[in-house]
């Protein structure tokens, strides 16, 4: 974990090299730039990028900015176009427009609609989309060598390049809905929660993205107790 924390103001860019190794598949190459999340889900904005770790004496705050929404140049042309454009994002982009349209409809119209609503999406590549852009979210120097790779990301690299792999079984996805417009990707973060009466501590690890209308937490953890905390922190 030392080796995915340490240079953090390092990591904190979205402006890689113009060759390197993809984030998702690893070949060398061209780099291009991966909409996190994608364009047709409303990331067509300029963004502002701030980490949570506030700024410091040895490393004083400073903004990075991003225009036409926030992205990353992390991977190849073939993942960005045709694995996560092509076979992949456009299940995201349906269910994601779907929610959009249910709830403009719900607070313009003086209809009464259902409290429950269902909608119809392809799990699999919807999940496979998510993992997907969670991989090209890296920090720049994540791309300029093959090594080291953590298991978790190794996990997801797999069932995002191969579409008859089931989630692995080490890997649990959670997914809450979030209703705001503020936009988080937290890659390897780990949270603890301490019990004073009776121990059992829980600690969780994985990665947080959060955009409209979605909060999903890729956890190696199998402690939903744990994930429902951190959901409501």
């Amino acid at each position: 974990m030392a080796d995915f924390s340490k240079n953090l103001a390092e990591r904190f860019s979205n402006r890689g090299p113009k060759v390197g190794y993809c984030a998702i598949c690893r070949a060398h190459g061209p780099l291009t730039a991966d909409h996190v999340p994608p364009k047709n889900c409303g990331n067509i904005n300029d963004s502002v990028f701030t980490d949570v770790y506030g700024p410091s004496p040895e490393r004083p705050k400073r903004m990075v900015f991003s225009q036409g929404g926030s992205h990353f140049k992390t991977i190849c042309s073939r993942c960005n176009n045709t694995v996560l454009g092509t076979d992949y994002d456009p299940a995201l982009r349906d269910v994601v427009h779907q929610i959009e349209r249910y709830f403009t409809l719900a607070s313009r119209s003086r209809l009464s609609l259902p409290r429950t609503q269902r909608f119809d999406y392809q799990p699999n590549r919807f999940l496979r989309a998510v993992a997907g852009h969670l991989l090209a979210a890296n920090g720049v120097p994540d791309v300029l060598s093959i090594d080291p790779v953590a298991p978790l990301d190794a996990a997801l690299r797999r069932y995002v390049l191969d579409p008859t792999q089931c989630l692995p079984e080490q890997l649990c996805v959670y997914y809450w809905f979030y209703p705001h417009r503020r936009r988080v990707v937290m890659k390897h973060s780990v949270m603890g929660f301490l019990r004073f009466v009776g121990g059992n501590n829980e600690t969780i690890y994985g990665h947080v993205f959060k955009f409209f209308p979605f909060g999903f937490w890729v956890s190696a953890s199998r402690r939903p107790s744990a994930i429902r905390r951190a959901r409501e922190a």
